[in-house]
């Protein structure tokens, strides 16, 4: 039997949200309340948001921006209920799932996905002032709010918190899955309030959070109902809430599960420290909400720890998009992983939030960055067909494959992934920034946070409307024009927005050049009084530069377990990964464009992508052409950005694509090619392989030599060797170490220095062998001309497995040689052929871009052998090269240096 409703608040009650809500809305001017800011919510906090948000609704979006709010609200935004009948489920009053069906995989996945698309619905329609939007927002939100009472778990009404059965079912759910979709019903219910004051919304946000003390620890394992409970709280002073809050920040954090747990104190920054990964979803919740305690207590603490776990998330996985790697655990930066859009959502979301807190422009620079390069990436361009994953660089459909979700089908534009939750979410991603592109400021001001083409209409000062229209074509072009129109003339600060890209801003009013003073925040101040009409032009100068860095990701057949593993915090100098360089300019991230035929899944077969960056002199060149009538994020863009490269051979397979290990050497003469903006390809290349640029021999002046005894060799008496240079040779100067530094000095007109080191113990331990570490001092030297000759120690490779082991391990040794700079790296075969290595060392020697030169013929021959020349004691020492077979290996080298 349903148990009786009823739709009277019983805590709060109607009469006063509504008398909160006009005081909130409709303050009057008077000299005891002017010092309050105007947005700030009714119930004070121990501390207040250094920017305050504005309901959603106050910006307009215009231009480019509103086509593309346009495509959302006739794609998928607006129709969400025709992609799957899940979505006509999401909290219908006939749709109450218990007991085992609270958790997602037995048909709880509804409540998250509702929650998602709810949100995304109701800020597009509040943005855009579409009733329609908001008319299927009120019907969606309806069954909920009428069905509301004190007994239910959050926003789960037919459930009671009191039932010892249902607080099992709902624990053993997904560790509290519902709980965790109610978390997201609460923030889009949040949404709604603020953008409508209706309080039925309001009273049912205060029957979900409280009623029950404990609410929002009981489950330890999210955080996702935090942020909804402290806004319900603000907005109602709710008692119930208050002590909710209190246990929640006051008490000492225990109970929480470990992974959660873990984020209330700063990481270990510290480059060698390790750390285990988790759900990129479970990262952005589990620690962005937790900076609220800063603002329920005073503590800065917890807003310290918040940042700092985004830093590091910056640090160890961020993408030239803008977006983590997180598909669907965070990893290291890699260009073929991919970035769930659950988390392109949520990254956004997380730093606009972040933003608010805080006021630090730094997450401005984030939120710009996401929204403008892996925000159009999600979806396709009439806004119908969407990805679960995307990747920086994409070449083929099905590639590359992703180790959770659908896989490698993730990559694919559908109407629908399952599950279903990139579907939902993806909505969200438009309205979030829409909708926080503009703040108040505590001093009744207003601060421009974000840019774009919009409309904001807000209260400032004592209360004075003002309307500020902003006219440009921001991302792509460098100027934004702002119209203040106040109904009077007004004193009130206005705060721009400074990327800390941008290197040389520039700002006039009403044609006058004005004083541009950047904030440490990343805020420019401006404090005058404004009169209808005047005039802001900010110019932000933007111009194309390479960044580099490096692939650390894993490589190798991916798995789909939901298991933890351990992560590396590398220093900035550290040299393991496959090198990358990516062009931006301003926050816009430029890609070599794939066309796309026939939709967005088929690229063109006759592309020619296979290309590497010229870092030394890109020649870069800027194209700009007027924007078209509507946008849709087009192939034919309107900015452009000409660049050299080179062509290289390489040759990712579409089931694992990598980049190469090391910088690559050209294969012909260098090209121009055009880039877009990121967000218009859907077949592309952005995290390009570096090409070589080697020295010239007359340039070398350090040379390092790795080797085995061929290369190396300390006196050995068990051996009958009395010498410390290349075993066999007669004499320092004639082993082949020695001979090639002599040639080399020779076509420099200097000596060179170098370097000579057995590394042997590479050979006979590749496997774990950390090249980092143990070369530290060899890396240090930082040689111009490196020489590897190993092999000859190397176990037999008598199976395809250690075949791969070795390659993969002098592929790897030679990425961490090469180092990021630029010069000479030559492989040498075995002495003595041996063709399983020799074929390895030459594949490995392609894969990182360095020369290879096959010396195996010298080996046959006797007269090389060291016993053609004199007796030894050692029958081994005797089979190495002598001084002939030294000079014949220091001639093949130099022949392929030259």
């Amino acid at each position: 039997m349903r148990r009786r409703t009823s739709s009277r608040l019983t805590r709060t009650s109607l009469a006063t949200l509504a008398s909160l809500a006009v005081f909130w809305l409709l303050l009057p001017s008077s000299p005891a309340q002017s010092s309050r800011p105007i947005y700030a919510r009714p119930v004070e906090t121990a501390r207040s948001p250094a920017l305050l948000p504005l309901p959603p609704g106050a910006i307009e979006p215009a231009g480019w921006l509103r086509d593309w709010c346009l495509s959302a609200r006739d794609g998928c935004t607006g129709h969400m209920d025709d992609v799957a009948p899940e979505f006509r489920h999401a909290w219908a009053a006939d749709f109450q799932q218990r007991g085992t069906g609270l958790n997602w995989p037995n048909g709880a996945w509804p409540y998250e996905g509702g929650g998602y698309w709810f949100d995304g619905l109701t800020r597009l329609g509040l943005a855009l002032h579409d009733e329609s939007l908001l008319a299927q927002a009120r019907t969606r939100f309806r069954p909920v709010l009428d069905r509301m009472n004190d007994r239910g778990f959050l926003f789960l009404w037919w459930l009671d918190r009191k039932s010892d059965s249902d607080r099992a079912a709902l624990k053993a759910g997904g560790d509290g899955w519902s709980i965790w979709a109610s978390g997201l019903m609460g923030r889009a219910l949040s949404g709604y309030y603020a953008g409508t004051k209706d309080p039925h919304a309001l009273e049912a946000m205060v029957k979900a959070y409280g009623p029950d003390p404990e609410g929002l620890r009981w489950i330890n394992s999210n955080l996702s109902n935090v942020a909804p409970a402290f806004d319900a709280y603000t907005w109602s002073g709710d008692p119930g809430i208050r002590r909710a809050l209190d246990n929640l920040f006051h008490t000492p954090p225990s109970g929480f599960s470990p992974n959660i747990a873990r984020f209330h104190a700063p990481p270990d920054m510290t480059p060698g420290s390790v750390l285990d990964n988790c759900h990129v979803v479970e990262f952005l919740e589990g620690t962005t909400p937790w900076a609220l305690g800063t603002l329920w207590t005073g503590d800065e603490s917890y807003l310290k720890a918040t940042l700092a776990w985004h830093d590091l998330l910056a640090k160890v996985s961020m993408l030239p998009t803008g977006a983590p790697v997180a598909d669907e655990w965070f990893l290291p930066t890699g260009a073929f992983r991919g970035t769930e859009t659950c988390d392109v959502a949520g990254y956004l979301w997380s730093q606009l939030f972040l933003l608010s807190l805080t006021g630090d422009g730094k997450l401005a620079d984030r939120a710009e960055r996401v929204f403008f390069n892996a925000g159009p990436a999600t979806i396709a361009r009439d806004f119908k067909t969407h990805v679960y994953f995307q990747s920086p660089n994409r070449f083929a459909a099905g590639s590359p494959s992703f180790p959770h979700g659908p896989g490698a089908s993730g990559g694919n534009y559908a109407v629908k992934h399952m599950p279903l939750c990139c579907t939902a979410a993806v909505n969200r991603i438009v309205p979030w920034y829409v909708t926080n592109m503009w703040m108040a400021t505590p001093d009744n001001g207003l601060a421009a946070t974000c840019y774009g083409p919009c409309k904001v209409s807000a209260l400032v000062a004592d209360r004075v409307p003002v309307e500020i229209a902003c006219t440009t074509d921001y991302p792509f072009t460098e100027d934004v024009e702002m119209t203040v129109k106040p109904t009077r003339e007004v004193h009130f600060p206005i705060s721009v927005h400074i990327p800390a890209w941008c290197e040389r801003p520039a700002l006039t009013i009403n044609g006058a050049v004005v004083p541009l003073e950047r904030s440490s925040t990343g805020f420019a101040r401006i404090d005058r009084t404004w009169k209808p009409g005047d005039a802001i032009a900010l110019s932000l100068p933007m111009a194309p530069k390479i960044e580099q860095g490096r692939d650390r990701a894993p490589r190798g057949p991916v798995g789909g377990e939901h298991l933890p593993s351990r992560i590396t915090i590398r220093g900035e100098d550290d040299p393991t990964g496959a090198p990358f360089g990516s062009v931006s300019m301003g926050p816009l991230l430029f890609a070599e464009a794939i066309a796309d035929v026939g939709g967005p899944n088929t690229p063109d077969p006759t592309a020619t992508w296979k290309v590497a960056l010229d870092t030394h002199a890109p020649g870069f060149e800027v194209v700009r052409t007027s924007l078209p009538s509507r946008w849709d994020w087009p192939l034919a863009s309107p900015l452009k950005v000409r660049t050299r490269v080179f062509p290289v051979d390489w040759n990712p397979a579409p089931g694992s694509p990598t980049l190469p290990d090391a910088p690559i050497a050209p294969t012909a003469a260098a090209r121009s090619i055009e880039l877009i903006p990121y967000g218009c390809t859907k077949f592309r290349i952005s995290m390009f392989p570096v090409a070589r640029r080697e020295p010239a021999l007359k340039d070398v002046r350090k040379i390092l030599f790795l080797g085995n005894s061929i290369t190396h060799h300390g006196p050995n008496e068990s051996l009958g060797w009395p010498g410390d240079w290349g075993m066999a040779a007669s004499a320092p100067e004639k082993d082949y170490v020695h001979l090639v530094a002599a040639a080399v000095g020779r076509i420099a007109g200097k000596a060179p220095e170098f370097r000579d080191l057995n590394i042997a113990d590479f050979e006979r331990g590749y496997a774990n062998y950390d090249a980092a570490a143990k070369l530290k001092d060899a890396i240090a030297f930082d040689a111009d001309l490196i020489i590897l000759a190993i092999g000859e120690n190397v176990p037999a490779l008598d199976s395809p497995a250690a075949g791969d082991r070795f390659e993969t391990a002098v592929r790897t040794l030679l990425g961490t040689l090469q180092g990021g700079r630029d010069r000479i790296v030559l492989v040498r075969s075995c002495f003595w052929a041996n063709g399983p290595k020799d074929e390895r060392l030459s594949k490995a020697s392609r894969s990182a871009g360095v020369r290879f030169v096959d010396i195996g013929r010298l080996g046959a021959d006797p007269a090389n052998a060291a016993r053609s020349e004199r007796a030894f004691k050692h029958e081994g020492v005797a089979g190495h090269p002598g001084d002939r077979g030294m000079k014949a290996i220091a001639e093949a080298i130099m022949e392929a240096l030259k």
